[in-house]
């Protein structure tokens, strides 16, 4: 029995000499790992399957829970996130935070929309997308159960990262983004994805942002570790 599935690609792994086994996201039934024999990968070149492409895949039921694809056909062609610098960094980066996140995760045709509508934006933007990344993990926790609450003002000028909420008092933790920073990080929070680029911050800032959210998602989700592309990607927005 053969089952169609579109899906965002988040991993390749090498199996064999010629073989692959893609780790996606799957709109029909969230987490998805297929082989792909040699047979489909014949006259491609390693580009041929980028990172979050959005594929369709014709499979049959391979070993244990590995489903074995019979057809690979590019659904959603980003050709900026593939061929710009920054969008390439951007991509790499959010390739590893949904990796971390979402790669053992159940069935969510909400997430999987938010997923691909986000990487499209990203892909037409013609802005600056500096800030992309910081409002994509803003929003992605809405659909992982742990989106910010309350609201920043003068009554409340911290953001705690453990319990999610805008606070009056600084928590006695260290786990807090307050000030300035969580005044920037409200901003952030009530303009679209398509707006992040008119918040305006420092490059400081902004590292500073980004550490805080990620620190946030460790909280958050068990095992999310350090992302080795955060380094490579500030490098590049500096």
């Amino acid at each position: 029995m053969l089952t169609k599935s579109t899906a965002i690609l988040l991993k390749k792994i090498k199996y064999g000499e010629k073989n692959l086994i893609i780790q996606t996201y799957t709109k029909e039934e969230g987490s998805k790992a297929f082989f792909v024999g040699s047979s489909l990968l014949h006259g491609k070149s390693k580009s041929s399957l980028p990172a979050l492409s959005v594929v369709e895949i014709v499979a049959a039921k391979g070993k244990g829970d590995l489903l074995r694809a019979k057809e690979i056909e590019l659904k959603q062609k980003n050709y900026e996130l593939i061929s710009n610098m920054h969008k390439s960094s951007l991509v790499m980066f959010l390739n590893e935070v949904l990796l971390k996140a979402i790669g053992d995760y159940g069935q969510d045709e909400t997430l999987f929309d938010f997923i691909t509508t986000s990487l499209m934006i990203l892909d037409q933007q013609q802005e600056n997308e500096v800030n992309f990344h910081l409002k994509f993990m803003i929003e992605l926790s809405k659909y992982l159960g742990f989106y910010p609450n309350g609201q920043h003002n003068a009554s409340n000028p911290h953001f705690d990262l453990y319990e999610g909420v805008f606070c009056s008092d600084q928590p006695i933790h260290r786990a807090v983004i307050s000030h300035d920073l969580a005044k920037i990080f409200s901003q952030l929070l009530k303009c679209s994805i398509i707006e992040s680029n008119v918040v305006e911050m420092s490059n400081k800032d902004r590292r500073a942002i980004l550490s805080g959210i990620i620190d946030y998602y460790k909280i958050h989700i068990e095992k999310f570790e350090e992302l080795k592309s955060k380094e490579i990607l500030e490098t590049v927005l500096s």
